[in-house]
């Protein structure tokens, strides 16, 4: 029947609305069935005309994403050190206030922040700067690595103060009265003068 022929095609209106103009000539069942027929082919008709589209966007979307996935390389590796625990946890105490003797987020002072941030990871430390800087051989400041202790002398020739390294010439540490945990560069002139050792503490 043309019907068929419209079904197959998804085109030629001309046969939908023939077979409309002669509904009346057919009998009442008839006339149903057919009317059912050609709502169902102006459904597919829609359908056909917006398949193209769809089936050439999917493919361009699944290119793209496979390329990027070929070309995406990491630049650092997901595994991490104790040294970075260590440097994460020193970082997540930036703005703590500086408390001498101080032994908690509530206020430290420069040694008690270095011994907390070993404990949190189960490392034991000594307490104070002075055992602190005996407790491990020391090293270059060119080989430090992220999570290790740099020692200065504020006052005459003994070490005094201590901050963790936290890589690309940064330490974090607690400086004084009135100030909070922070960063500070190893290349101020102030510190690489004082500096008097590097260690590793874990």
């Amino acid at each position: 029947m043309p019907l068929t022929g419209s079904y197959r095609t998804c085109n030629n209106n001309s046969v939908m609305f023939s077979s409309m103009r002669n509904l009346k000539s057919l009998p009442h069942l008839t006339k149903k069935t057919l009317a059912f027929s050609l709502v169902s082919a102006v459904i597919i008709f829609s359908g056909c005309s917006s398949a193209p589209y769809k089936s050439e966007a999917i493919p361009q979307a699944s290119s793209d994403a496979e390329a990027s996935a070929k070309t995406y390389q990491r630049s650092t590796p997901l595994k991490y050190s104790t040294g970075h625990e260590i440097v994460f946890i020193a970082e997540s105490l930036i703005g703590s206030p500086y408390k001498y003797g101080g032994a908690s987020p509530k206020g430290f002072d420069c040694s008690e922040l270095v011994y907390y941030t070993h404990r949190q990871l189960d490392i034991t430390v000594p307490r104070t700067t002075k055992q602190q800087v005996h407790h491990r051989p020391g090293k270059d400041l060119a080989s430090a690595q992220p999570g290790d202790i740099l020692f200065f002398s504020i006052y005459g020739k003994s070490v005094s103060h201590v901050g963790i390294y936290a890589g690309i010439d940064q330490f974090i540490h607690a400086p004084k009265s009135g100030k909070h945990v922070s960063y500070a560069s190893i290349n101020e002139p102030y510190w690489r003068q004082r500096l008097i050792k590097v260690a590793s503490l874990h």
